[in-house]
């Protein structure tokens, strides 16, 4: 992100681009709002006078931005799912919806969406309250409903009382999660791609779990390979609750592998409850939430082991909390782990009903604050508005993150969208690379003029189709200046080259430009993806 220093003949030049380039690194620190994003790193949108507020964001493997919530009438109960898709640079995207935004009602005065996901074909999901139902809504990647899905693009789902879907995941496989609230239980349900309930889950789609004694919480869903993690808490918040995760085998039964009966607790001593869950690639859950004593809220994060337990190498026994200031009453909402390990949880700081900021907190991957991040690992933002509320993150590949909300004035009626984008250090991610897939012992004709297939796989944490095949080099392990830069096709294909399907990005490149040479037993790859993330993998050979 800092400007580099070019060699240049004049001294005076040399030392005027080294001023430039400090003034420019003063101004690109983890942490900063990303000037290059909206008006100063900030994004507002109106849905034409109505009250607005984001509650979700997703990001597409083009790198455009997909925000969620609902947008309500003045004077009058009447509440919409309401999206906004914004392209890279935070401006509206034109091709979405109606100058960039959409709104959709059920029928009925209440419809509000929580959460919002993209599917790896750019269709979207969003997910919320549809009268007392938990309503699934999907888009087409205009913006306009999937009549292929559900009715018209749409589908509720009753499970016999006053419900609320808060969060969705979506299988490799097309099919879709959806959890929420229903009344004191924790209600999932999974969706055929159509729309239609799944019947080899639960019980016709679905599953009712009474968790704890008291009124059980479920905010958020993730996947950990083909188990279903939702997390929330054992009470109402602020109340008598704990963090609390479910997690769930792929048909809808307790995962008794999970702490001994597919539900975890933990008790930070106060009221605490889970708003947002990350599960990485190792089994891990980073849950985020909120603690709260006899005085003021705090962040609070757990990390769990794929069993449940509390690990150990974070925090103080697998906890930890953060306060932004004194007095203030924090809440943590969302959260995304880096390919690095790091954390960084979104959420709220409030210093009063109607004094609040979007809080952003960065850790290690050992629970510490991390200090190369805002000032001592925390950062805010706020929109000219006293209320600005951050309820959900999501992770840039190049490194930046997007925290979505809302800001207004309660007192004037007047709220709308806010986006946030913050700068992060970016990573180089470690890909799984497949040299030759119909083969199993990569054998390389290094005399032959023919073409060698590699094949960039899609994994549960990173998406082959985001990759820009113009970018990518491949070949010689040791010498990346010898490796091919031209995919022999000029833009690779997208196809399930290992059968998890999963779309995979094809590419093709010539044997004799690889700078492969006999003897080698590896060839690597390197790259980045449409959002500027660098990219790396290798695989092994052998050559003849």
């Amino acid at each position: 992100m800092c400007n580099r220093i070019r060699k240049v003949a004049s001294a005076t030049f040399l030392a005027l681009g080294l001023l430039a380039t400090l003034a420019g690194s003063a101004q690109s620190a983890p942490g900063d709002l990303d000037p290059s994003f909206g008006t100063g790193g900030l994004v507002t949108t109106d849905f034409g006078g109505r009250g607005d507020f984001g509650l979700a964001v997703a990001l597409q493997s083009d790198g455009k931005i997909v925000a969620a919530g609902n947008s309500s009438a003045v004077g009058v109960f009447s509440v919409n799912f309401a999206l906004a898709r914004y392209n890279a640079n935070g401006t509206l995207d034109p091709t979405f919806g109606t100058g960039g935004t959409v709104l959709t009602s059920f029928g009925g005065p209440l419809s509000a969406a929580a959460d919002v996901a993209v599917q790896p074909d750019g269709k979207i999901v969003a997910v919320g309250i549809a009268g007392s139902d938990f309503g699934t809504a999907r888009y087409n990647a205009n913006g306009t409903l999937d009549s292929a899905f559900g009715v018209g693009g749409l589908v509720t789902t009753d499970f016999g009382g006053s419900e609320q879907a808060n969060g969705v995941a979506l299988q490799p496989d097309g099919k879709i999660i959806v959890v929420g609230l229903l009344l004191g239980r924790i209600g999932v349900v999974r969706y055929n791609s159509d729309g239609s309930l799944d019947s080899t889950f639960g019980t016709g789609g679905k599953v009712m779990t009474d968790a704890s004694p008291s009124f059980d919480g479920a905010f958020d869903v993730a996947l950990s390979g083909t188990k279903i993690v939702v997390g929330g808490g054992t009470g109402a918040y602020p109340g008598d609750s704990d963090f609390q995760l479910v997690r769930y085998n792929t048909d809808g039964s307790l995962d008794a592998s999970f702490d001994g009966d597919g539900i975890a607790t933990t008790n930070f001593g106060g009221s605490e409850t889970i708003f947002g869950i990350a599960v990485t690639a190792d089994g891990k859950i980073t849950a985020a939430g909120a603690t709260k004593g006899a005085s003021a809220g705090d962040f609070a994060v757990a990390r769990y082991n794929s069993d449940g337990s509390l690990d150990s190498s974070f925090g103080g026994g697998g906890t930890v909390t953060t306060d932004f200031s004194a007095d203030s009453e924090d809440t943590g909402n969302g959260v995304v782990v880096q390919p690095d390990g790091k954390i960084i949880v979104a959420g709220t700081a409030a210093s009063g009903f109607a004094a609040t900021a979007f809080a952003v907190v960065r850790y290690t991957a050992t629970g510490n604050l991390d200090t190369t991040f805002g000032s001592g690992g925390k950062a805010t933002a706020v929109f000219g508005n006293p209320v600005n509320n951050a309820f959900d993150i999501v992770a840039q590949p190049d490194g930046k993150v997007v925290v979505a909300g809302g800001t207004g004035d309660f007192t004037r009626g007047v709220t709308d969208f806010a986006l946030a984008r913050f700068l992060g250090a970016p990573a180089v991610i470690t890909i799984l690379v497949d040299v030759k897939p119909d083969s199993s012992d990569n054998v390389l004709p290094l005399q032959a003029n023919g073409l060698i297939p590699v094949a960039i796989l899609t994994t549960d944490t990173f998406n082959a189709a985001s990759v820009d095949p113009a970018s990518v080099c491949f070949g010689s392990a040791d010498d990346p200046s010898r490796r091919d830069c031209t995919e022999s096709h000029g833009t690779g294909h997208l196809q399930d080259v290992n059968g998890d399907a999963r779309s995979d990005l094809l590419l093709h490149y010539e044997t004799q430009q690889s700078g492969i040479r006999s003897g080698d037993t590896q060839a690597c790859l390197t790259g980045r993806t449409y959002g500027g993330a660098s990219i790396q993998g290798c695989d092994r050979i052998a050559t003849r």
